[in-house]
C-alpha cells in the first residue's frame, strides 16, 4: 500500500500533525483532527463508525478536540500541549513513528490512552529545526 511521505520539518505543527494523520489513515487508523465532542464521547462515536463500517475491524483510531483546536496559533505553530487519544498502545506506537517521520515528538499523556505533542519537544520551521539532526 502507498503512503504519504513529505520531507520532515516542512510547515508548521499543525500542517506536519496532518500529514502524520494521513499517514495513519493509509494503514487503517482512524485519524481525525478537531473532533467536536469530549473525549468519551469521541471514543464512543469513533468506534461505533468504525465497526458500523468495517465489522472485523479492530477500531483504531487517534484523535484531538476541537476544545483543543487553541492549541495551535493562527500560524499553525503549537502554543500550548495538545492532547492525541488514542486506542491502545499498537496506535500509540504507529503515532509516535508517522509523527517522527514529521519531526514532530509525542511524549506519554496524563493517562495510558492519550499522548501529548508539546511545543518546547517541536521547534517551528526555523534555524533550530534546520540544523536538527532529524531533518
Amino acid at each position: 500500500m502507498p503512503t504519504r511521505s513529505a520531507p520532515p520539518c516542512t510547515g508548521s505543527a499543525r500542517l506536519r500533525l496532518l500529514r502524520a494523520f494521513a499517514v495513519l489513515a493509509d494503514h487503517g487508523i482512524a485519524a481525525h483532527p478537531g473532533i467536536d465532542a469530549a473525549p468519551d464521547a469521541a471514543r464512543r462515536e469513533l468506534q461505533s463508525a468504525i465497526l458500523a463500517e468495517f465489522p472485523d475491524a479492530s477500531g483504531c483510531y487517534v484523535f484531538w478536540t476541537a476544545a483543543d483546536e487553541p492549541a495551535f496559533a493562527a500560524d499553525g505553530s503549537l502554543r500550548r500541549p495538545l492532547v492525541l487519544h488514542h486506542s491502545g498502545p499498537d496506535v500509540a506506537r504507529a503515532a509516535r513513528a508517522a509523527l517522527d517521520g514529521q519531526g514532530l515528538r509525542l511524549r506519554d499523556g496524563s493517562d495510558p490512552a492519550t499522548l501529548q505533542l508539546h511545543p518546547a519537544d517541536n521547534p517551528t520551521w526555523s534555524t533550530e529545526c534546520r540544523s536538527a539532526s532529524r531533518c
